[in-house]
């Protein structure tokens, strides 16, 4: 059974295919995807802002502050709230 990345990859490949045959509309698969890698950029930013030694400290800090005050990883750590303003990846909190 896969999980992480693995798991992921293979899910969004598996939606993809299932959207394209039911819309056949390619342009709905490059825009699926357009969220993920703005998010993902805006964590390139954040890092290249921050520098290479302390953002993936304060990054762990504030995983850590997230998980301990709302249970999930992301709802409260900064730098995922900024990311996702950057690029829709669906967290809820």
């Amino acid at each position: 059974m896969l999980s992480g990345p693995a798991k992921i990859l293979t899910d969004t490949q598996a939606w993809a295919h299932s959207t394209c045959h039911e819309t056949g509309d390619s342009l709905t698969i490059v825009m699926a995807h357009l969220g993920p890698l703005r998010h993902e950029e805006q964590h390139s930013t954040q890092f290249a802002v921050l520098a290479p030694v302390p953002f993936p400290l304060m990054y762990v800090a504030a995983h850590g502050y997230s998980s301990l005050t709302t249970g999930t990883c992301w709802c409260a750590n900064i730098f995922e709230i900024d990311a996702s303003v950057a690029g829709d990846v669906g967290y809820e909190c």
